[in-house]
C-alpha cells in the first residue's frame, strides 16, 4: 500500500529529529523487517529503528489515524526505548491509551518520554535487520544514481513546473470572469458558502484522482507516478489559494 502524504511528513519529520548534523552519534533505517519466518524473513516490521554510538536502541511506531493506532497488527515495540509518531490532533485522541513506558513524538517533538525496557529480541537479531535494512537502502541509492533516471526524474520537474503554471494561469481566468461579474469587490459579493463549495469540489476532485492513480487508474498520462504528482500539486495549489481567500478547506483524512 502506497504511504500518505501525513505519513511521509511524520517520517521526514521523525529522520531529521534523529539524523544528527557532524559527526553522527545514531543511525536510523525505516520498515526495518526482524526475525525469520519458515525461512523467510520478515515476522516483524519496525518503521523506524534507530541505534545510536551507546548500544541504545530505539523503536518509532508512525501513526496518522485513529484506526490506524487501534489496530490490532502488533506494534514492534523491542528496542530500549520506544515511541508514537503522531500527529498532534490524533495524540489528543488517544493520549490516554499510550502506554505508560511508551514515549510519543508529534513529528519531530517529542511530548512524552519513554522508559527504558529491556530488548525483546536478540540483539543480535537486531544487527542483523539492521544490516539488511541498510543494505536494501544503500542498493535503491546505487540504482537512483543512473544517469538516465536523474534525467527522467529532470524532465518530470519540468513536465511538473509547467503544470503548475497552467493551474496559475486557470486560477486567473477564474478570478478575471468573477470580477466580470461581480465587479472588483466579487470577493465579497460572492457567497462565502459558494466559495467554500467551489474550492472544496476542486481539492476533494484532485485528490480523488491522486488515489485513483495510486491503484492504477491513470489514463491520459504515461505513468501512475506522473499522474499522481499531478493531482497531488494541483490539490495543494487549490489549498493555498483557499487559504489566501481565507477558506481553510477539510483536507483528505479528516
Amino acid at each position: 500500500m502506497a504511504k500518505t502524504d501525513l505519513t511521509l511528513k511524520l517520517e521526514e519529520e521523525i529522520h531529521s529529529k534523529t539524523n544528527t548534523k557532524g559527526m553522527k552519534s545514531e543511525f536510523g533505517l525505516f520498515e526495518v523487517t526482524i526475525g525469520f519466518n519458515d525461512g523467510r524473513p520478515g515476522y516483524e516490521r519496525i518503521d523506524y529503528l534507530t541505534y545510536d554510538t551507546k548500544g541504545i536502541w530505539r523503536c518509532y511506531e508512525i501513526k496518522v489515524s485513529l484506526s490506524d493506532f487501534r489496530s490490532k497488527a502488533k506494534k514492534s515495540f523491542v528496542g530500549h526505548y520506544n515511541y508514537f509518531v503522531l500527529t498532534k490532533d490524533l495524540y489528543e485522541l488517544v493520549k490516554e491509551e499510550v502506554p505508560n513506558h511508551i514515549g510519543v513524538y508529534i513529528g519531530s517533538n517529542c511530548v512524552k518520554r519513554a522508559k527504558r525496557q529491556e530488548l525483546a529480541v536478540d540483539e543480535e537479531v537486531l544487527k542483523e535487520a539492521f544490516i539488511r535494512a541498510g543494505a536494501r537502502d544503500a542498493d535503491k541509492l546505487y540504482r537512483c544514481n543512473s544517469p538516465m533516471l536523474l534525467l527522467d526524474t529532470e524532465r518530470k520537474m519540468i513536465k511538473f513546473e509547467k503544470q503548475k503554471q497552467i493551474a496559475h494561469q486557470e486560477l486567473r481566468v477564474l478570478e478575471h470572469k468573477l470580477r466580470k461579474r461581480f465587479g472588483m469587490k466579487w470577493e465579497e459579493e460572492l457567497d462565502l458558502e459558494e466559495k467554500v463549495q467551489t474550492f472544496q469540489k476542486r481539492y476533494d476532485y484532485h485528490i480523488s484522482q491522486k488515489y485513483e492513480a495510486m491503484v492504477g487508474n491513470y489514463d491520459g498520462w504515461s505513468s501512475s507516478t506522473d499522474a499522481r504528482y499531478h493531482h497531488a500539486l494541483s490539490a495543494s495549489l487549490v489549498y493555498q489559494d483557499a487559504l489566501t481567500a481565507g477558506i481553510r478547506l477539510k483536507t483528505e483524512g479528516e
